[in-house]
């Protein structure tokens, strides 16, 4: 029973089974609506599932929104970094794709001094 559009009683991880497979056959625009549109707060999980397939099939434009999401949501995980300098690499956008790079290093970097001090 479908109750606005949503699954009474389903959890996240039955949201992130949905979005891997509306998205693997590249359903990308739906799969970001029913992120979105959710009345839960989406997981990480999600956005990865999201994010893959979007680098199946080549759209930079879901890549740079949804990574944005995933680094707020968990700004040490490099998933959301390493899928964006892919996605600008793909694309041929170097210099994005350094930048990202950079900004992981980076981040990399202040982890190392953190866990030493």
């Amino acid at each position: 029973m479908r109750t606005d559009g949503f699954l009474p009683g389903a959890r996240l991880e039955h949201y992130t089974c949905i979005l891997d497979l509306l998205g693997r056959p590249g359903h990308l625009r739906e799969v970001e609506s029913l992120i979105s549109d959710m009345l839960m707060e989406p997981s990480v999980s999600m956005y990865r599932a999201l994010l893959s397939a979007c680098q199946i099939h080549g759209n930079l434009e879901i890549v740079v929104r949804m990574s944005a999401c995933l680094i707020e949501l968990c700004p040490p995980d490099s998933s959301a970094h390493v899928q964006l300098s892919k996605a600008f690499a793909t694309d041929r956008q170097w210099c994005s794709a350094a930048v990202v790079r950079e900004a992981m290093t980076a981040w990399s970097c202040v982890e190392d001094q953190m866990q030493v001090g």
